[in-house]
């Protein structure tokens, strides 16, 4: 009989132990799965302020760059950079000037181009490469090859409200711009006088490298899927249009939102925001790891904590009872010998 009850009391202690961490896992699991959607969706909402905020200032400077591009090509100071057929340069030197104040007078503005087909030139001020006057064949051409095939061959910029970026190669360097253009010209018609305002993509990578985390990367892409940011893991240009994460931000029907995805080996949180109307389109991948790291933290400090708590509190629990068995057993042997002289008389 003893023996029996001994087993029973171990098999209690065992039973109650049991439930104890059973409850515990199931707590730490409840409260992981609610900590992390939590998380995923708070992070997700910040990115997707964050994106905002990149589209406000990328619209803010198209526009801006917009009405210079219009400003510069209704200007009558520079109206002869665009029109005029003698080349006299008393009168080219204030209507360069002129570009220099638009130029200063904007930050990102890095340089803009005047092209007059009467003089097959294109007059140039830039913070890059200086203030001067090229041709567009024949000895020391201009440089820049992409507008010199526009002007040529009436490709390479769509032209309309929507700036085209491109990468500029000089004198052994490279800057990404985004160019603005306004011409005169008609589908089919020869163009005749055109003005080019380029803005920096440094300048719009600055604005997104401060804009969020720094093992996050913002991108922005074209309507093709292709990246026309500097600041990302992939080189500008590259096309992401068959990549799963972007396939699947394209199905997506809602504005903005976010998904998990396998990104080279690594998994990511990809934030994304869609505004209506633009061809433009932002994204913002986060490391799944430093999101769910800190959970990942919590939950084993408490698992730890609640296995140390269990052992500890069955160990007080079971010198207690031992403690506090000792009168009972003392009773149980006085009561067992009453009994075994009852029987013996």
């Amino acid at each position: 009989m003893k023996n029996k009850r001994g087993y029973s009391f171990k098999k209690l202690k065992g039973t109650i132990v049991t439930l104890s961490l059973v409850c515990v896992s199931v707590c730490c699991v409840l409260f992981y799965q609610i900590s992390r959607q939590a998380l995923l969706q708070r992070t997700c909402l910040l990115d997707v302020t964050n994106l905002r905020q990149v589209q406000i200032m990328a619209a803010d400077m198209k526009h801006i760059v917009g009405n210079i591009s219009y400003q510069v090509y209704n200007d009558p100071l520079v109206a002869y950079l665009l029109y005029g057929e003698e080349f006299e340069p008393t009168k080219i030197t204030p209507a360069m000037a002129q570009l220099q104040n638009y130029r200063n007078a904007n930050p990102y503005v890095d340089s803009i181009y005047i092209y007059n087909a009467n003089w097959d030139s294109i007059s140039v001020s830039s913070s890059q490469f200086g203030t001067f006057d090229a041709p567009l064949s024949g000895e020391d051409p201009f440089f820049d090859k992409a507008v010199m095939e526009l002007l040529r061959n009436r490709t390479g910029f769509a032209g309309g409200d929507q700036p085209v970026p491109r990468i500029v190669e000089y004198k052994d360097k490279t800057f990404m711009y985004y160019t603005y253009l306004t011409s005169d010209s008609y589908p089919g018609s020869e163009i005749r006088s055109t003005v080019f305002v380029n803005f920096s993509g440094a300048w719009m990578d600055g604005v997104i490298t401060s804009d969020g985390a720094t093992d996050s990367n913002t991108l922005i892409l074209d309507e093709k899927g292709r990246v026309i940011s500097g600041n990302s893991p992939w080189p500008v240009f590259t096309d992401l249009s068959d990549t799963g994460f972007y396939q699947e931000v394209r199905e997506r029907t809602e504005a903005e939102g976010y998904l998990l995805c396998d990104i080279d080996g690594e998994k990511k949180l990809v934030s994304f925001y869609k505004p209506s109307g633009e061809s433009w389109q932002y994204i913002r991948l986060t490391p799944y790891e430093r999101i769910i790291g800190e959970i990942d933290r919590s939950i084993r400090s408490l698992l730890i904590a609640a296995v140390v708590l269990i052992l500890v509190g069955s160990l007080v629990a079971y010198l207690l009872s031992l403690r506090l068995s000792r009168p009972i057993r003392d009773m149980q042997q006085n009561v067992q010998v009453l009994e075994q002289e009852a029987r013996e008389n």
